[in-house]
């Protein structure tokens, strides 16, 4: 059998009358079809033809052409509607080693992944007419494929499938460039499937890539400003750089924006750059553009400075906890206040509060209730210096 970019042109002169029927229906259903299973693979008697055989595929708007290839793989399909306006749907099936432990699961995964990229983030229809998930040797996009590794771990294999799946929008739909941008392509689709995998394993997502590594060395001279050429950063800064890192920028940009100003102008940009290669510049100023904001004084920091998230709490005035920027990348806060009573309140702030260059920002105590102490909760791991992070009155 061969797997391939592009849509197979003629499974009817290969398959024989039994595995064509069900490939055909897999193209219409909504159920996950085993087209060749465990005890097909016995039967040797898959394929009309013995020997040479030629294989057509057809792929429009694509840069690379992938195929997998193998005498003795399992292979499920299913398809779904990505477009309920055109009623569109996409074929996505699973090609994989009888003796893999998780690849059984793989059509499900891809088909509930490609669903909520189409309808929930990036919220645009998937864009092209198949995805085939092939259990390699390795971790790879490919327009229309992924080759994915198999793992012993069921969460992380949501998280893998997501997470090549969503590089089918960058870069294929939009041309980023991952030799020089990482942050850009492998940033975007780490968030991406950071959405996606929590949606389809809650209580399992283990958290964006290289994260527990790299929140040791935030803050030193290695962790470099986002914009730099990733051509020019060894491993494994280059992974801090295009994977945690980029994917808590895009993640506080969307917080920041709110989720329809986000998707609003990420599909702007989508829509701008389909077919294209666009720079960071021009994601900013696309960005800028769509949603009519100056954004310069989160992205500056963030994208072109050395610098940390650091925040301490430096007193407790007048039922007012003050919160102190000592770093000088600004992020969103999240602050736990507990009052006399007993009782406790958690509040959550966007990166916003630090919008106009202040430096601190006041947080009041609810009406009626008199504050005691409070305590940053380290969000998303950022803070360097977490010693400063409470404050209580004695």
């Amino acid at each position: 059998m061969v797997w391939a970019t592009g849509l197979w042109q003629n499974p009817q002169d290969l398959l024989q009358d039994e595995y064509l029927k069900k490939y055909r229906a897999a193209h219409e259903s909504d159920e996950i079809i085993g087209i060749i299973e465990n005890r097909d693979l016995k039967k040797a008697n898959i394929l009309k033809q013995n020997g040479q055989t030629t294989w057509k595929y057809k792929a429009e708007n694509v840069m690379d052409f992938s195929f997998g290839t193998s005498d003795h793989y399992l292979w499920d399909a299913t398809s779904l509607v990505v477009d309920s306006i055109r009623n569109r749907r996409v074929f996505v099936d699973a090609a994989y080693n009888p003796y893999s432990n998780d690849f059984y699961k793989v059509a499900s995964i891809a088909r509930e992944s490609i669903k909520n990229m189409s309808f929930v983030f990036p919220a645009i229809p998937f864009p092209y007419t198949k995805m085939t998930v092939f259990n390699g040797l390795s971790e790879m996009e490919y327009p229309m494929m992924v080759n994915d590794i198999s793992l012993a771990n069921p969460s992380e294999t949501v998280k893998l499938t997501s997470h090549e799946i969503f590089h089918t929008y960058f870069p294929f739909y939009s041309g980023l460039n991952e030799t020089k941008y990482a942050w850009m392509d492998e940033g975007l689709t780490s968030y991406g499937e950071s959405i996606i995998a929590k949606i389809i394993d809650p209580e399992g997502y283990q958290g964006f890539y290289f994260m527990d590594i790299y929140q040791d060395k935030i803050g030193y001279d290695f962790d470099v400003p986002l914009f730099v050429n990733s051509e020019y950063i060894k491993k494994p800064v280059y992974y801090y750089n295009s994977y945690p890192k980029g994917a808590i920028f895009f993640k506080m940009l969307h917080e920041l924006l709110g989720n329809e100003d986000f998707l609003k102008a990420l599909h702007e940009f989508t829509d701008r750059w389909n077919g294209k290669h666009p720079i960071p510049h021009d994601f900013i100023y696309t960005i800028e553009d769509a949603t009519g904001q100056d954004l310069s004084w989160f992205i500056k920091p963030w994208l072109f400075e050395y610098g940390y998230v650091d925040f301490a709490i430096t007193s407790i005035e007048q039922n007012k906890v003050i919160v102190e920027k000592m770093g000088n990348y600004p992020a969103p806060i999240r602050i736990e206040m507990t009052f006399e009573n007993g009782k406790s309140q958690i509040i959550n702030f966007t990166a916003g509060i630090w919008k106009s260059g202040n430096s601190t920002y006041e947080i009041e105590a609810p009406l009626g209730m008199k504050l005691i102490g409070a305590e940053l909760i380290n969000l998303l791991g950022l803070d360097v210096n977490q010693k400063n992070d409470n404050h209580f009155k004695k």
